[in-house]
């Protein structure tokens, strides 16, 4: 009997593990999934004293840093990777001192400012203390047209008592809630009028986060301080609250390479100017924040930068140097479709020079235009942008004929031919009346015709002149953009 007995629980227990097993096979993941904890990331991008540079400046170790746009394209693929990758989410944030120090941000007194955040999609700013620099009337009619909301729990009307600005924001992220509260420096009281700040109250930041608290603490499980203290300030406010876990800094213009941590808090900001976009990434398991990993994006790489400016140092005394003077502005606004004043320009230089019966080029080959007043060196390396040498072509007046249609069927396009010394007219779809030297074109006569290498190799055109053969073309080593310089500095005044 006890051997029955004992068999028998061996049995039971077998088939008992057994059902277990077949149960975790084949039953729906949905029923385990309650139980596993959830990962969920937030990236978080920020930026902090942009003070308008939304064009990219120089500084002393780099040229073109910075910039609105450069920034905007991290910020979208940052974005567009986040949202491809699943449950990935993005939080753009802004440290204040939007205003000032910037020729576009004084003209426009912060529109453009607003405008670009706008379009960036920032969720929140500090308000900072050069953010009244244009008056607090203006500052707030900016405000209403922001599509995010201005952060400060410290400055207040000092009519009602109440908010100028929100004290603070809750975002929700996959379940993860978390608070965002900003604070104003008080020099806030050096970078505005008097008769703004008899407007405002202005409260101890550590009363003003005390006030709030409470509530952030019910409402959400993370803490994030928008700053517009700077570093120092950052420090021993994070010494004094260690429930925060974020500080995003700014005010100081402080380059935080890696975070600052004191205790349990994290400090980071992103220098000025927009030169950096900051990058925190956050994982979540559940709730609860699991791993953190931040660095500073450079907008134009620095070192990259400095390379640039040593041999910009070397090339400025080069190009900086005045040939002549234009009396009238060169346009090239219809390359593509008609003759210019620019190509004529060139072209007449490129005919004389080999005593042509008349000079082409494509359209492409000459950029921008020649503006009325000084001409430097740097303004013709710029229009005259390819090294083309000058080479001439014995053409017969049937060829003549047949490029010139090519050039009328390619009318609006980069295949477009510039001439000088030869006229046509367009009808139906070809080319007529064609003129060389104010007399009709002989199609059995042959043409000295001035071009450029690209044009004669065919690079152009539909094999015109690429079949030409080589005995009819003479190549030089004579640059055209070499030919335009000279002249100008012959003739000095144009």
């Amino acid at each position: 009997m006890d051997i029955l007995c004992i068999f028998g629980s061996k049995l039971f227990l077998f088939f008992f593990f057994l059902a277990l097993i077949i149960l975790n096979i084949f039953a729906p993941a949905d029923c385990f999934a309650q139980t596993s904890t959830h990962i969920s990331h937030l990236t978080i991008l920020h930026t902090n004293d942009t003070h308008g540079f939304l064009t990219t400046f120089d500084t002393e170790k780099g040229y073109n840093l910075g910039g609105a746009a450069g920034r905007a394209t991290l910020i979208n693929e940052i974005r567009r990777s986040n949202k491809e990758n699943g449950n990935r989410h993005t939080l753009l944030l802004d440290g204040g001192d939007m205003l000032e120090n910037n020729a576009m941000s004084n003209f426009f007194k912060g529109e453009a400012d607003i405008a670009a955040m706008n379009l960036m999609g920032y969720e929140a700013m500090a308000f900072g203390n050069h953010d009244f620099g244009f008056g607090m009337d203006h500052f707030l009619t900016l405000a209403k047209k922001a599509s995010f909301p201005i952060l400060s729990a410290n400055v207040l009307d000092s009519k009602t008592g109440g908010y100028i600005f929100k004290p603070y924001i809750v975002k929700n992220y996959n379940g993860v809630r978390i608070a965002i509260f900003g604070l104003t420096s008080h020099t806030l009281f050096y970078n505005s009028m008097a008769a703004d700040l008899k407007k405002i109250t202005f409260i101890d930041k550590h009363e003003a986060y005390a006030k709030i608290l409470p509530q952030m603490k019910s409402e959400a499980e993370l803490i994030i301080f928008l700053s517009h203290l700077g570093l120092e300030e950052d420090r021993e406010f994070a010494k004094m609250h260690p429930e925060i876990n974020l500080i995003v800094g700014s005010h100081s213009h402080t380059y935080l390479e890696q975070p600052e941590k004191i205790g349990s808090t994290y400090i980071f900001q992103a220098g000025k100017y927009g030169e950096c976009l900051g990058r925190i990434d956050l994982t979540f398991a559940g709730a609860k924040m699991i791993d953190l990993k931040s660095r500073l994006i450079y907008v134009a790489d620095r070192k990259m930068g400095e390379l640039v400016k040593t041999y910009k140092d070397r090339l400025d005394p080069q190009i900086n140097i005045k040939l002549g003077e234009l009396g009238a502005t060169l346009e090239n606004l219809d390359k593509y479709d008609k003759p210019t004043p620019l190509f004529g320009f060139v072209l007449k230089i490129l005919r004389d020079k080999f005593d042509a019966d008349f000079a082409m080029e494509t359209g492409a080959s000459i950029g921008g235009r020649l503006e009325t007043g000084p001409i430097y060196l740097k303004q013709i390396y710029r229009m005259m942008p390819y090294n083309n040498f000058a080479v001439v072509i014995n053409m017969k007046g049937s060829e003549i004929k047949k490029l010139m249609d090519y050039s009328v069927s390619k009318s609006k396009s980069m295949y477009y031919v510039q001439a000088y010394g030869l006229s046509y007219e367009s009808l139906n779809g070809a080319s007529s009346n064609i003129m060389i030297g104010g007399k009709p074109l002989d199609e059995n006569k042959i043409y000295r015709v001035a071009t450029d290498n690209y044009m004669s190799a065919g690079g152009a055109e539909d094999g015109i002149l690429k079949n030409i053969e080589p005995a009819r073309k003479n190549a030089s080593e004579v640059l055209i953009r070499d030919l335009v310089i000279e002249y100008i500095k012959r003739n000095v005044k144009i």
